[in-house]
């Protein structure tokens, strides 16, 4: 079974280029498409990066934290009272967990499932492809919306020093970099998705 519908994904209607550092670094590309047909919810990430940080000595899920990586949020209302992580890095791992605003974390929550995800590696940086089936999504349909993010964690290395770059789809107009904040959520509509 194809995780992801078609290659012809990479290049869809529902592409998403505008990730930035709104805290002042420059960044590299980041590409998100995202696709669905009945079942699945499909995600494409196509990363440029000059270096890709990865732990040697992976042992722990949280590793991902120290991670290049990038990452999908899905809220069940826009003030993130209960919403799901999904980061993944270059290997496609994933770090899942349930939260609740503020930064109310369960990593013991456990995905659905149907989640797949495959991640590979290229000679300009890296690209991440999956699936989210859809009758996980359906429980968070608010007022015709689903409320979700998308963010990107592009790490180097200074010697033993972690540079870190955080790249979001939309400013959450915070002091300091900030995803778990419900101003860094978008809706996609349950429209598009075919859910009712």
């Amino acid at each position: 079974m194809s995780i992801i519908k078609s290659d012809a994904a990479r290049n869809c209607a529902g592409s998403i280029l505008s990730f930035v550092n709104p805290w002042g670094a420059v960044c590299n590309a980041t590409k998100l498409c995202i696709e669905h047909d009945k079942d699945f919810l499909y995600f494409f990430f196509d990363v440029k990066s000059e270096e890709i940080v990865l732990v040697s000595d992976f042992s722990n899920k949280r590793d991902i934290e120290l991670e290049d990586r990038v990452e999908l949020y899905f809220s069940k209302d826009p003030y993130m009272h209960d919403y799901y992580c999904f980061e993944i890095d270059a290997m496609g791992r994933i770090l899942s967990y349930r939260a609740q605003y503020y930064r109310q974390f369960d990593y013991s929550w456990e995905p659905p499932f149907d989640l797949k995800v495959v991640a590979q590696i290229h000679p300009d940086g890296y690209s991440v492809k999956g699936r989210i089936p859809m009758d996980f999504l359906k429980d968070f349909v608010y007022e015709n919306y689903i409320y979700f993010g998308a963010y990107r964690a592009d790490f180097s290395k200074k010697g033993d020093t972690l540079i870190e770059n955080w790249q979001t789809w939309k400013d959450p107009q915070t002091a300091y970099p900030d995803f778990h904040v419900p101003a860094s959520l978008g809706k996609l509509t349950v429209s598009f998705l075919g859910i009712h």
